[in-house]
């Protein structure tokens, strides 16, 4: 088990994840990853797949532009 701390990132939180449990689990920068909880834990999860966030069967999803904060 390793110890880790959130720290701020811009305006937002991030978490390092050490280089060891990085290299077990045969991940790096750039992997993307899916998030989410469960009985108030937090659970990531590499995403599979050949080409990553999005591929030939995973469409893109577009935001409306009223979304869009300039």
């Amino acid at each position: 088990m390793t110890h880790t701390t959130l720290k701020k990132w811009g305006n937002s939180l991030g978490l390092r994840i050490p280089k060891t449990v990085l290299a077990e689990n045969k991940l790096q920068e750039g992997t993307p990853f899916i998030v989410s909880s469960k009985d108030g834990k937090i659970i990531l999860e590499p995403q599979k797949g050949k080409f990553g966030k999005v591929g030939p069967r995973q469409p893109i999803k577009l935001m409306p532009m009223g979304m869009i904060r300039r």
